[in-house]
């Protein structure tokens, strides 16, 4: 099974939560690939299995490349969404 992880961070702290999901995925034998989502234009979801979104919430919402992404790939990962990771807090 393949898994995407998409993350958006502004202090680093969801960053390194993902990457430990990664960690955690991989571990069960799953292949990973963790992906900054200001960097995901051009991505192909049809590639994965299933994916994971994460973000952290600030003044009632996620980072605009967060929600961006989640927008430009709403139909294609309509299907393949298994979870939010969300952190709360600055």
């Amino acid at each position: 099974m393949k898994i995407l992880i998409a993350y958006a961070t502004t202090d680093g702290q969801t960053r390194k939560i993902a990457r430990f999901v990664a960690d955690r995925i991989a571990d069960l034998g799953h292949g990973v690939e963790l992906l900054s989502a200001a960097d995901g234009e051009g991505l192909e979801p049809a590639r994965f299995d299933g994916a994971i979104l994460a973000g952290s919430l600030h003044a009632g919402g996620f980072q605009k490349s967060l929600a961006a992404f989640a927008r430009a790939q709403a139909e294609a990962l309509g299907r393949a969404v298994d979870a939010w990771l969300g952190r709360i807090g600055g």
